[in-house]
């Protein structure tokens, strides 16, 4: 073998080496693309604080970003819904002016008991255990209860 062939190879080689360590990077941003923001695990059950910060308010957003819940009083009741868009997966904003969830991506609309009002999204968003402990609010994001 002479000298520019075994140059030749090993450029040949690094540069293999060179494009399998790029795909071997892009891996966790290729799962994060492909898997649905939905589908991803939540937490289990935490302490959403006093009964008394959810009495005032139709929907709280305190733990939209840390747990992804909604905490809805409507008609008296206290439910929780997790807040992921039933169609693919996005996060739905609440609308407070309309007594409405939207979402972004897709333009889906739900109702503040999580109905789906216009699609695409042809399903609720899902409600998540919630109970009071003390009188405390503890909720399980995990643990998804019928409507």
């Amino acid at each position: 073998m002479s000298h520019s062939q075994s140059r030749r190879l090993v450029l040949e080689r690094l540069g293999w080496l060179g494009i399998a360590v790029l795909g071997l990077l892009g891996i966790p941003g290729t799962i994060r693309f492909l898997i649905p923001h939905g589908m991803r695990s939540v937490g289990s059950a935490f302490d959403a604080g006093p009964l008394q910060d959810y009495l005032d308010t139709p929907v709280s957003t305190k733990w939209i970003k840390r747990h992804g819940v909604w905490i809805v009083r409507d008609h008296g009741v206290l439910f929780a819904l997790r807040a992921v868009c039933s169609h693919l997966g996005c996060t739905p904003r609440w609308e407070a002016d309309a007594q409405r969830f939207h979402c972004p991506c897709h333009g889906s609309l739900f109702s503040v008991e999580g109905t789906a009002l216009r699609g695409p999204a042809r399903e609720p968003l899902q409600r998540v255990a919630i109970w009071k402990q003390g009188g405390r609010i503890l909720i399980d994001p995990a643990d998804h209860v019928s409507q």
